[in-house]
């Protein structure tokens, strides 16, 4: 069975987007893939796969910060350092 394709308005809705055009804006930067299945030369008639959503979805995920040991700070020897005043 292939995948079920999703119309702009549901991806809008599982985005959480306002406007249909922000799902718009993604496929015609090539972020999110879409494939047109409207006849013809007229308006694009956009369906998107699940996985394609939920593969753009993966790859928008927040990734945790991994706590690295700071380097410390150098400071100057006591030798280099010149006493004007």
């Amino acid at each position: 069975m292939p995948d079920s394709l999703l119309i702009v308005s549901e991806v809008q809705s599982r985005l959480r987007f306002a406007k249909p055009d922000q799902v718009y804006a993604l496929i015609k930067t090539g972020k999110l893939p879409a494939s047109n299945v409207s006849p013809g030369s007229g308006r694009p008639c956009w369906r998107i796969t699940v996985a394609d959503l939920e593969a753009f979805l993966a790859g928008r995920r927040a990734v945790p910060v991994v706590e690295t040991s700071r380097r410390p700070t150098r400071r100057r020897k006591a030798e280099r350092v010149h006493q004007y005043f």
